[in-house]
């Protein structure tokens, strides 16, 4: 995971340290060989900072498909890993097996953050199985119903039914 590593990789390179004792990463020492450092433990993703996107042009963003024209929607991510072994998607190698989530206070939290300071009236949960942990999103969508905020998300189809994409709807979900 790169919140830690990329800031001691930064540190190394402002420094003009050896980069082959930074956990998380791949180097070349001194001789030219790859020396391949040990991962990094998981971080506790709920610590971690919200998104700052008036870094960003937000205008260069692009809408998901099915997206309103008028949507201001910011793109968050909710988890990380995944179990499953598709042999088409890079999850596993990226961040590993392993599912881990941020807490529905967590999510609906940041929801009301970008709502108030970026005028957002979408969401867009960029991620590849958004309802894998069904009370998960059900406690998502129950704090959030209030929001008046539409938002897409993406999902394996053995993770809907008809009661649950009925409870999404109701809290906004368009897509």
């Amino acid at each position: 995971e790169g919140e830690d590593t990329v800031v001691e990789f930064c540190e190394a390179v402002r420094n003009r340290a050896s980069l082959t004792n930074i956990p998380g990463t791949l180097a070349r020492d001194e001789n030219g060989k790859i020396i391949s450092n040990f991962p990094r433990p998981l971080v506790d993703i709920n610590q971690s900072p919200i998104a700052d996107f008036s870094l960003f042009d937000r205008n260069r963003f692009r809408r998901p498909l099915g997206a309103k024209k008028d949507w201001m929607a910011i793109p968050i991510e909710t988890y990380r890993g995944c179990p499953y072994t598709c042999t088409f998607c890079s999850v596993k190698t990226i961040w590993g097996r392993t599912y881990r989530s941020f807490s529905p206070v967590r999510i609906a939290g940041e929801i009301a953050y970008f709502k108030i300071r970026y005028n957002a009236n979408g969401i867009y949960f960029r991620e590849d199985n958004f309802t894998f942990d069904r009370n998960r999103v059900l406690n998502i969508c129950k704090l959030i119903k209030d929001f008046n905020i539409e938002w897409l998300c993406e999902s394996r189809v053995e993770h809907l039914d008809e009661e649950l994409v009925k409870i999404m709807y109701k809290a906004g979900c368009r897509g």
